[in-house]
């Protein structure tokens, strides 16, 4: 079914990854404890990190994207990133994803410095939609980039939203899981 389809879309393909960050925990001092963050995406992921923040009292830092000002502003976490122009702005998450997908490359520079010093990191983005669909595998590949070890949950649009959205979900996740150490 469906739910299996996507199971099995979200495994990486390459699995050298899942590997790849035995080293990146307490390198350099074992008695580091490791720096964790929670990057939310989009609207549904905001809804998340904010029914989260301040229960997970180990967690290093929560950081909010989303493309529309409003949806940020009843977010809470520490950063919030509009990934937007005056156009985005104006729009808000009705552009194209491939257009929102041009504006994270844009601000790649300061989702890195929002991420940076992290050793691991939980993404939490709905699929289906614009700006969890599209931004999500921008954010796992510069954190894999940067050696971060990446979990994402993606969440996926109810049945009553339509196969089309399910598939953009669905692509949206593959995506993800492309660039994710592992994707639930």
């Amino acid at each position: 079914g469906f739910a299996g389809e996507l199971f099995s879309a979200a495994l990486p393909k390459d699995t050298t990854r899942l590997s790849s960050t035995e080293s990146t925990f307490n390198k350099d001092d074992p008695h580091r404890i490791p720096r964790v963050g929670v990057i939310a995406i989009g609207g549904a992921g905001g809804e998340v990190l904010t029914n989260l923040y301040g229960k997970l009292p180990h967690l290093s830092c929560s950081i909010a994207v989303d493309t529309s000002p409003g949806a940020l502003v009843g977010v809470e976490a520490n950063r919030k990133i509009l990934v937007s122009n005056s156009t985005v702005v104006r729009y808000g998450s009705s552009l194209p994803p491939k257009l929102q997908a041009h504006h994270a490359d844009y601000l790649k520079m300061q989702i890195a410095e929002a991420v940076s010093g992290l050793d691991m990191a939980f993404i939490i983005a709905g699929m289906g939609g614009a700006a969890g669909t599209t931004i999500s595998p921008v954010v796992a590949e510069m954190l894999g980039e940067k050696r971060i070890m990446t979990i994402a949950a993606a969440i996926t649009p109810y049945i009553f939203e339509g196969q089309q959205r399910q598939q953009i979900a669905l692509a949206g996740t593959r995506a993800l899981g492309g660039m994710a150490n592992a994707v639930i």
